[in-house]
């Protein structure tokens, strides 16, 4: 068995920006939207009257009701889906987006600090 060393192994590609340009905009693009409790929400945009209008159908949402938007405010609004691949990529100060249960289908607003090493209890 031969094994690698981290110096043979390519790097990890750096992650896409969550910013989505208009040539994107396709039917079907996962799409993070924030709705009126500034909470966000995975859907997928699909095309209405192109290139104007558009709906972004919220996944797990009562009725599958679509959200309407013009592609003004869509490009302004919502961003892509990006995981990173690792932990490098997630620098103090980096803003992210993350699940607080599973009991929950919205993601919470946040940003990354360096955590304490300290594990006493008080």
């Amino acid at each position: 068995v031969q094994f690698t060393t981290d110096t043979e192994r390519p790097p990890t590609p750096a992650p896409r920006s969550c910013v989505i340009d208009e040539e994107e905009l396709k039917d079907g693009l996962r799409v993070l939207i924030p709705m009126d409790d500034k909470l966000l929400y995975a859907g997928h945009v699909q095309t209405v009257h192109s290139p104007d209008i558009y709906r972004v159908v919220i996944e797990g949402e009562r009725g599958n009701r679509p959200h309407i938007y013009c592609l003004e405010q869509l490009l302004q609004e919502a961003i892509i889906d990006v995981k990173p691949p690792s932990m490098r990529f997630l620098p103090e100060g980096t803003r992210i987006a993350a699940y607080w249960s599973q009991q929950y289908r919205c993601l919470y607003p946040g940003t990354i600090v360096r955590g304490s090493n300290d594990q006493e209890e008080e």
